[in-house]
Parts: C-alpha cells; structure tokens; sequence
C-alpha cells in the first residue's frame, strides 16, 4: 500500500491488522493449520520457526518498518546497494 501511495483509514486497519497478529513471543503470525501440515510433511525436520514464522515475522516487520517512515525504503535500498556493488 505504500508503494501504491494508499495513506487512508484503510491503510491504518491493515496496519493494525498486522500488528494483531504478533504473538506473546514477538513473531507474526497465527500459523496453527500451516505448521501442523508443515510438521506432517517436513521430511527434512526444519524447524516451523525457522520456515514459517521467521519468513512471515521479517515482511510483517519489513511492512511496519516502512509504514512507518516516509523516507526510507528498505526494498529501493537494496537495489541502491546492488548498483554501488556492480559499479565496484
């Protein structure tokens, strides 16, 4: 919604939709039927933390983290970074 330039009520409910859905813990996300399928089927015994939580914990924070400053942009940034290393 940022990047779409969408600064409404509309983008204040999904910020606080996002944030409903931190755990006690701190990570994001209410996983209870994708971590049972996940833990039937995870013949390599990765963690859920590590591959459910963890990737929907850092686009939660990632999303608030630019919601929340009308400068940075974590995304553009990156591809700044990228250039400068190509350039070198």
């Amino acid at each position: 919604m940022t990047y779409l330039g969408i600064q409404n009520e509309a983008y204040r409910d999904c910020l606080e939709f996002l944030l409903l859905h931190q755990r006690p813990e701190g990570a994001f996300g209410f996983l209870g039927m994708e971590e049972h399928s996940f833990a039937v089927h995870n013949v390599e015994q990765i963690p859920a933390e590590l591959a459910l939580y963890l990737p929907v914990t850092v686009a939660c924070l990632w999303t608030l983290a630019e919601a929340n400053s009308a400068t940075v942009r974590l995304y553009d940034s990156l591809a700044a970074m990228r250039s400068e290393a190509q350039s070198a």
